[in-house]
């Protein structure tokens, strides 16, 4: 929409103009808002998988202390599910979404802007 609006004359717009482009991107990213809510709602199961694989993870490692050796395999371990989970889904979002459209969605935060409400 800004290119657009850009491409139209920007600032130096008819006044009405002006008014229905602006409008038209408080629809718009009302509809991003909402669209990204559920979007992101959709992922919480399969995070939350991860994250018990990771509890029952750190449980196994749990105890004595481990050697320095042993240190960055356990920490690999650790950090697999959620690493997984997160190259898989941003892999699959980069090739099927528009690069505008992905961005917004990994700036904005709409569960935290929910929990504020």
């Amino acid at each position: 929409m800004e290119k657009i609006y850009e491409n139209m004359g920007g600032p130096n717009l008819d006044p009405s103009a002006n008014t229905v482009l602006n409008n038209l991107q408080k629809k718009l990213n009302a509809v991003l808002d909402k669209l990204s809510g559920q979007f992101v709602e959709s992922l919480v199961p399969n995070i939350r998988e991860q994250m018990n694989k990771l509890g029952v993870i750190l449980t196994k490692i749990k105890g004595p202390q481990l050697q320095k050796s042993q240190l960055a395999g356990e920490v690999d371990a650790v950090l697999e599910p959620l690493m997984e989970l997160l190259e898989d889904k941003l892999q699959g979002y980069a090739s099927q979404c528009e690069k505008t459209v992905l961005k917004y969605l990994l700036k904005e935060n709409p569960l935290e802007e929910k929990s504020q409400r």
